[in-house]
């Protein structure tokens, strides 16, 4: 038995500031496919995602299912966010040690080639976080940060 996969392209109406997409057979799943250096989310972009997770209402009409899928990625993402600022997690699927910025890339990609005694040297910055070392203290996190500080 073969199987037919196909690919709609959205029609999107720019000046009304709607996307036009039709449901395929076998349902679906929606990915941003935002990877790679030419595919970087902004500051602004990065810190809107957060302030969506963080309760912000997006500016649109959601479906049914949409807000349900916003609030379970609410839920699962609690963690990484915080109001008065950026979070340091270990864990995870690799139980790296994570600094949640939610800057951007370039951000993060500067912040990592600065910050070269606490970040890892093998990460690859995102969007959202920099992979930290994983022997990082907190005591050694605060003294270069705080160093970082006084420079600028």
């Amino acid at each position: 038995m073969s199987r037919r996969w196909t690919r709609h392209i959205p029609n999107f109406d720019w000046s009304r500031r709607r996307c036009f997409v039709e449901p395929v057979d076998g349902g679906g799943r929606a990915r941003w496919g935002g990877t790679g250096s030419s595919r970087t989310a902004s500051y602004g972009l990065t810190r809107a995602a957060r302030e969506v997770l963080l309760g912000a209402h997006p500016p649109v009409t959601l479906t049914g299912r949409a807000g349900t899928a916003l609030t379970q990625t609410r839920e699962s993402n609690s963690e990484l966010v915080h109001p008065d600022g950026t979070v340091v997690v270990r864990g995870g699927r690799d139980a790296n040690m994570r600094w949640w910025t939610w800057a951007g890339y370039r951000a993060n990609a500067t912040l990592a080639a600065t910050l070269t005694t606490i970040a890892d040297p093998l990460q690859r910055p995102t969007d959202t976080y920099i992979q930290l070392r994983e022997d990082v203290t907190p005591t050694e996190w605060q003294k270069v940060i705080s160093e970082a500080a006084d420079q600028l």
